[in-house]
C-alpha cells in the first residue's frame, strides 16, 4: 500500500509545508476545521464488498473483495475489476469470485484506472510509467490481451460507446 499525508501550508505564497500525519492511501476522508480551528480528521479502512442480487429466487449475495479501494467496475461476465497496488507496482485485478484474485491484463507494465467497458468485449485502462499515465490502453475481457494503446497521457475519466466503437 502507498502512503499519504495531511499537511497544512499557508496561504502567504511562501510554499512551508507542516507535516501533520501520516496515513495510508485511499483511506482518508477530507479533513474538515471547526469553528475554533480544531482539526477534525476521518481515517478508515472499509471493506469492498459486492452485492449481487439474483432474481428469480430474490438471493442476494455478498462478497469481500478487498479493502481500501475506491474504484470498482463489474464485467459483464459478472466478474469485478479494481486497481490494486502489490509490491509497489498498480496492476488492475480480478477479484472475488470462484478463480480467486489474479491480473486482468496480460502484461507486466503497471496499470490502473480510471477503467470503462467498451462494447461488450472490451476494457479501457490506463498504462502507468512511475506511477503515472502515460497511455489509455484497451484489453480483451475474454483473454485481457491488449487489443491497441493510444497516446492520452492526461485522461482523468474514461468511458466507453456501447457498440465498442468509440472511446470517450
Amino acid at each position: 500500500r502507498q502512503c499519504a499525508g495531511l499537511v497544512s501550508q499557508g496561504v502567504d505564497g511562501s510554499g512551508r509545508e507542516r507535516h501533520l500525519y501520516s496515513v495510508i492511501a485511499d483511506t482518508q476522508w477530507p479533513p474538515d476545521i471547526g469553528p475554533d480551528g480544531t482539526l477534525y480528521i476521518t481515517a478508515s479502512t472499509r471493506l469492498l464488498e459486492v452485492h449481487r442480487f439474483k432474481p428469480p429466487a430474490g438471493r442476494l449475495d455478498r462478497e469481500i473483495v478487498g479493502d481500501g479501494t475506491n474504484q470498482i467496475m463489474a464485467l459483464p461476465d459478472g466478474r469485478v475489476l479494481t486497481p490494486v497496488v502489490s509490491g509497489g507496482k498498480s496492476r488492475i485485478m480480478v477479484v472475488g469470485g470462484a478463480g480467486g484474485d489474479h491480473p486482468f491484463v496480460a502484461t507486466d507494465e503497471a496499470n490502473g484506472g480510471p477503467m470503462a467497458v467498451l462494447g461488450s468485449e472490451f476494457v479501457i485502462f490506463q498504462i502507468l510509467k512511475n506511477s503515472h499515465p502515460v497511455e489509455i490502453a484497451v484489453a480483451s475481457i475474454r483473454t485481457g490481451r491488449v487489443a491497441s494503446r493510444f497516446p492520452v497521457p492526461d485522461a482523468t475519466t474514461v468511458a466507453g460507446s456501447p457498440d465498442g466503437k468509440t472511446i470517450f
